[in-house]
């Protein structure tokens, strides 16, 4: 029963946080502004809870049904043959015919061979 009045509770300090910021924005009253940030975070983040509780709180029929349609799009996509494309190449990341680099590419590895310094 609590958790209507928790929901209601969230969108109404959410409401009049964005409320308020719009108005201390507008009207240039930074006190109005801070009022509004200070309700809508915390209204933010009970419209978040309570989100999650509703979804955590998910009835057996409703698990059924979300496994079911996994299983039908697991076994369309099986069907189309999405799950069954060949790996990618192993060779890598070089790409055969890139072609020339451009001339305002920056090379983050070495092109050229320097020779190793050797301590005196």
């Amino acid at each position: 029963m609590t958790h209507r009045h928790y929901q209601a509770f969230a969108y109404a300090l959410l409401a009049t946080g964005l409320t308020f910021g719009v108005l201390g924005i507008l009207g240039d009253n930074d006190p109005i502004w801070r009022t509004g940030l200070f309700l809508v975070l915390p209204g933010v983040t009970l419209v978040a809870v309570g989100t999650l509780r509703g979804m955590h709180h998910a009835t057996a029929d409703e698990k059924s049904d979300m496994f079911n349609a996994g299983y039908q799009l697991c076994a369309d996509h099986v069907a189309r043959g999405l799950l069954n494309q060949p790996p990618a190449p192993t060779d890598s990341g070089h790409r055969a015919g890139c072609g020339e680099q451009a001339s305002n590419v920056i090379p983050l590895r070495r092109t050229t061979h320097i020779p190793e310094r050797q301590a005196l």
